[in-house]
């Protein structure tokens, strides 16, 4: 990240390394500019939905859009730098039969939460999620900007987390096709 003069709407790949510009490209964002839009519109938590971006490189981004506000014309909002809102959750939610739990509220025993899950890449793990949850959580944070396609894909990954869990007795990321077809 160069001590040049940012602007706003000169491309990513002039201020950051490639690597971060391509990442970033991806997900749409071509200009600092759009990139404190994505921040300020998604929170503490943007990073989640970019591959291969992590919390502390994040940090970094969130940093420079910092000290560069005044030459990108956009500034990124203070709740950014709140707490995490999908860091793993210290309670544990019981639900009675067919009840339907809130994503935002679930928690999983570890056995089933998918941390160790058979279909998990044991080297390359393209979200860096470290447990089902956190992947359907970045999953959904692609539908951040359609609150309304977010919630439907939300109702159903949860029927689907808690169909898993609750009737088949294994973790999202264990399926095999004959939980799909049971």
């Amino acid at each position: 990240m160069g001590g040049r003069r940012a602007g706003g709407r000169a491309p990513v790949g002039r201020w950051f390394r490639s690597i971060v510009a391509v990442r970033l490209a991806g997900e749409g964002i071509r200009t600092p500019g759009e990139l404190v839009t994505l921040v300020n519109r998604r929170g503490g938590q943007w990073w989640r939905s970019v591959p291969r971006i992590d919390a502390g490189r994040a940090r970094v981004l969130v940093a420079w859009l910092r000290r560069h506000a005044a030459s990108i014309g956009a500034v990124v909002e203070p709740n950014v730098d709140a707490g995490d809102a999908l860091a793993p959750t210290t309670t544990r939610i019981t639900t009675g039969a067919g009840q339907l739990t809130p994503l935002e509220r679930l928690a999983l025993a570890d056995a089933l939460s998918g941390a160790h899950g058979a279909n998990r890449a044991p080297m390359f793990a393209y979200l860096g999620a470290a447990h089902d949850l956190d992947a359907v959580r970045a999953y959904l944070h692609h539908y951040d900007d359609r609150p309304a396609t977010r919630r439907a894909y939300a109702r159903e990954l949860a029927r689907l987390v808690l169909r898993c869990v609750a009737e088949r007795g294994v973790a999202l990321s264990s399926m095999r096709g004959q939980d799909c077809e049971a």
